[in-house]
């Protein structure tokens, strides 16, 4: 099943995390995308309310497609920009950027 997120990820070059709650407002106009010069994911939000994080996927090896997910801190829409810059040596490339909203 790991394998087939991680596929779906690559493929989409990125992705969107939720989290469903019924009560509160998301932060509305987000995107995500990844800097290859820095190898970072960044992830912002435009408006709305609650709060939004950069999601990376990082493999050492693309070929498998076998890597893991690391996040960057929470931030509000419209002021910041989450960044992720890739962990650690052995974790290569950020393959996929993405983000999380959270409504808390």
């Amino acid at each position: 099943m790991r394998k087939i997120a991680a596929v779906m990820a690559l493929a989409a070059g990125t992705f969107v995390l939720t989290n469903a709650s019924p009560a509160h407002a998301w932060p509305t106009g987000c995107s995500a995308w990844k800097n290859t010069e820095t190898n970072e994911a960044r992830a912002k939000c435009t408006g709305g309310t609650g709060h939004v994080r950069a999601v990376a996927y990082c493999t050492a090896n693309p070929k498998t497609g076998y890597g893991s997910y690391f996040y960057g801190p929470w931030v509000i829409p419209g002021k910041y920009t989450s960044v992720e810059k890739r962990p650690s040596p052995g974790a290569k490339d950020i393959v996929a950027a993405g983000y999380e909203r959270a409504n808390w």
